[in-house]
């Protein structure tokens, strides 16, 4: 079955289409045309219902939705109606239990041929999708989005019975399924390759050896009060404590520590755990843990309690539990029961929840509970550093401010930083790449807060990871210290910011995940509601002007022409602060806009004449701005403005315009198209008769033919721009243009072996920078 991006996406049904965050899973037939060539229709029809009846039963089993069967193929999806940490995970075993149901179909007549069994070639991954109603056609569900096409095209990529999962996907849930090599696919119209591993079985729930981790750091204090319930059960008690805290602090990361220490001290350790699909077994973590012990005289929980019980009283046993905030009623109860057998077994029951973080609210048994806090910065930095022995201080301190304490976090992020160094961690889109169970911990707890926490939050984010009280409260209708609002702490959601007058996000990943949930028409009414609030609030208070954040949701909301004068005017401030990187990125965000309004305008009020002129203002700035890190994507912007100018016909645009192209090229070493260029601005600068532009033109391609090391030709240019930049020169300020121009003759002469005039440039070229820290300076 192959899946394509519907080319008219809109739904008709009159339900709106909803942003969900969905495991999905493809699965085909293999040989299925040859199959089917092979032996009578009727015969090939009995396979497929077959294979329908063992779709819908093992998908829905493990909670999952089929979505679509067309063919012999088939789509599920795990994760809607309700988002869960462990879709994953489900959907693995889910594939595992389907391809075993349809190895053992049996088929009459038998398969002809060496193979004797059908055979399934699946893919599963995970993202964000747009989900809207299907119909006959469609299916149950119309699935848009990248992500139905990586799961696609990953099921393609599987070989005849082979599960292919993303490694994004099953990210630390991979310990408890046997996997192959990992392999790097470059996948059919995706344009990243996807880092895939084959499923081989589950691994069970209580390998003989905890699975290798990074060097453990931090949580001293919890592992000695783990350690003193231990030794407490070594006394002959049944002895039990729970793990608490939100997702991703590390119960898991911290218990699987503790086991190993306590196997290494002569324990038996046992493992189980908990799901929260109504799929799930009752008992489910002790039936794990009996199957694990491969004693059929076990299958019974009571049955196994007292086999646990008999083999404690010779040697200490450690059961642990993990997710146990999910766990069934009579899981529970066996667990009580267990509690309260008389002394004389050493047996520790560990359990890992999220207190009353669970489905449907239910709080964790009474047990004695150690509260797991987020790492502190030294744990945290000491982790890191463990993950990334090279990591320098400012990398440390930015996965550190990221991460918020929490181990999954780190890891995620040091594994962001390990695979492409070069990248910023904590730039836009970066923290979520690559971090599926991320995000579906991080939907699933959203998805649970009552309606209008939910609506709350979703607004929360759309503000940004830090906001101001007022701008919070204007746009999300609740006062900063109502109880929804005082709730979202509780749930390691919103907190009061350390600036007073404040509130901000626990996780910018956080964040970033549930902004990304809102959809499209609703984010930019938000945006547009804040960026008025913005400037309502600017007009009472002189002297604030939040230029920048105006851009931003501005553009955000899709009303290009304020977006696009806001970001020249954060341009310009981040200019005069020296934030050269900024104020390229903001003008380049205003030439985006310039191009949206130029398509929706189709000749009307923007003229042609104005497009030019806008244009070649803004790239002019942008020239400024990159000339000391050129871009060479940049190269057609300016190429552009060169065209605009060109088409407009005014001599002095067209030689502002070529000027801009010839210096960026001769930034990124283009040196004989510099010259090519250059020479043309001359030209035109001279029919404009612009002599200020004309200076400026006659230093580049003294500087161009420098570069292209026509010596000859560059001297006169170079000492002409000189003298007249000399005359020129007004005041005691930094006069860069004259020291570049200097700099440039005084390399020249020392190419020439001409040293002492060569070194006498330098020395004046410096006095005229002195003091002033500007970047030529160098």
């Amino acid at each position: 079955m192959k899946i394509t991006n519907p080319s008219n996406p809109a739904n008709t049904s009159g339900t709106p289409a909803q942003r969900c965050y969905l495991t999905l899973l493809f699965a085909d037939l293999s040989g299925s045309t040859q199959l089917a060539g092979a032996m009578e229709a009727e015969h090939y029809a009995d396979i497929l219902a077959q294979l329908r009846h063992a779709y819908y039963d093992c998908l829905s089993r493990h909670g999952g939705t089929v979505a679509r069967i067309q063919g012999d193929g088939v789509l599920a999806l795990f994760g809607y109606p309700q988002a869960r940490e462990d879709d994953a995970r489900r959907a693995a075993e889910a594939a595992l239990d389907l391809h075993a149901a349809v190895r053992a179909l049996r088929l009459d007549p038998p398969l002809a041929g060496p193979v004797k069994h059908l055979r399934l070639h699946t893919g599963i991954h995970a993202g964000r999708v747009l989900l809207g109603d299907g119909d006959p056609v469609r299916g149950l569900f119309e699935l848009m989005g990248h992500a139905p096409n990586v799961a696609a095209r990953l099921s393609d990529a599987a070989q005849p019975d082979e599960i292919l999962i993303s490694d994004a996907t099953l990210g630390p849930e991979r310990a408890l399924f046997h996997t192959g090599a990992s392999r790097r696919l470059l996948l059919s119209g995706v344009a990243q390759p996807v880092v895939a591993l084959p499923l081989l079985g589950r691994a069970g729930p209580a390998p003989t050896s905890a699975p290798a981790r990074q060097a453990f750091v931090g949580r001293a204090a919890e592992l000695r009060a783990l350690e003193a319930a231990l030794a407490e059960a070594r006394t002959g008690r049944i002895t039990a404590i729970a793990l608490s805290a939100p997702g991703g602090l590390g119960k898991t990361r911290l218990a699987e520590e503790f086991l190993r220490r306590a196997q290494a001290a002569g324990c038996q350790v046992h493992r189980g755990y908990c799901e929260s699909h109504l799929g799930t077994r009752p008992l489910q973590p002790f039936l794990q843990i009996g199957q694990a012990l491969e004693d059929a005289a076990l299958a019974q929980p009571a049955a196994l309690c007292q086999h646990l019980v008999e083999r404690a009283r010779s040697q200490p046993q450690v059961l642990f539990i993990d997710d146990w905030q999910w766990a069934d009623d009579a899981s529970r109860s066996q667990l009580e029961a267990l509690r309260h057998l008389p002394p004389g077994a050493a047996m520790l029951l560990l359990l890992a929840t999220r207190g009353a973080d669970g489905v449907d609210g239910q709080p964790p048994a009474p047990l004695p509970t150690l509260l797991l806090p987020p790492l502190s910065d030294a744990e945290a930095s000491a982790t890191i550093s463990a993950l990334l022995p090279a990591a320098n201080p400012f990398a440390i301190q930015e996965i550190r401010a990221g991460a918020a304490g929490s181990p999954l976090f780190i890891e995620e992020l040091c594994h962001c930083a390990a695979h492409d160094p070069a990248q910023r961690l904590l730039s836009a889109g970066s923290l979520t790449q690559g971090a599926a169970w991320l995000n579906r911990l991080i939907e699933s707890r959203v998805a649970r807060l009552p309606a209008a926490q939910s609506a709350l939050v979703r607004s929360a984010s759309v503000i940004g990871h830090q906001m101001p009280i007022w701008l919070f409260e204007a746009v999300t209708g609740h006062a900063s210290d109502a109880a929804l609002v005082r709730e979202l702490a509780g749930l390691d959601l919103i907190f009061p910011g350390e600036q007073a007058g404040t509130l901000r996000f626990k996780h910018g990943m956080a964040r970033d995940v549930i902004y990304d949930a809102v959809g499209l028409h609703q984010r930019r009414a938000l945006h547009k509601q804040i960026a008025e609030a913005l400037q309502a609030h600017a007009a009472s208070h002189p002297g604030e002007d939040p230029c920048e954040a105006l851009a931003y949701h501005f553009d955000a909301a899709g009303l290009r022409a304020p977006a696009l004068h806001h970001a020249v005017l954060a341009g310009d401030r981040a200019m005069a602060a020296s934030a050269l990187d900024r104020a390229a990125a903001q003008y380049r965000a205003a030439l985006a806009g310039l191009t949206a309004i130029g398509a929706q305008d189709e000749g009307g009020s923007l003229g042609e004449a104005e497009m030019a002129q806008q244009w070649n203002t803004i790239t002019q700035r942008l020239g400024l701005a990159c000339v000391f890190n050129p871009n060479r994507a940049d190269l057609p912007l300016f190429q552009r403005a060169v065209n605009l100018a060109e088409a407009h016909g005014e001599p002095e645009l067209r030689a502002h315009a070529t000027y801009w192209l010839a210096y960026i090229h001769y930034a990124l070493g283009d040196a004989l198209l510099a010259v090519d260029h250059a020479e043309q601005a001359r030209l035109l600068a001279h029919s404009a008769g612009n002599d200020r532009l004309m200076i400026q033109v006659l230093a580049t391609l003294g500087q161009a033919q420098m570069a292209a090391a026509h010596y000859d030709s560059a001297l006169p240019l170079l000492e002409q721009a000189i003298a007249i930049k000399r005359a020129h020169r007004s005041g005691r300020g930094a006069a860069v243009g004259l020291a570049y121009s200097l700099s440039c003759k005084g390399s020249l002469l020392a190419d020439r072996g001409d040293f002492g005039d060569g070194l006498a440039c330098m020395d004046e070229a410096l006095n005229c920078v002195s003091g002033a820290a500007h970047e030529v300076h160098a």
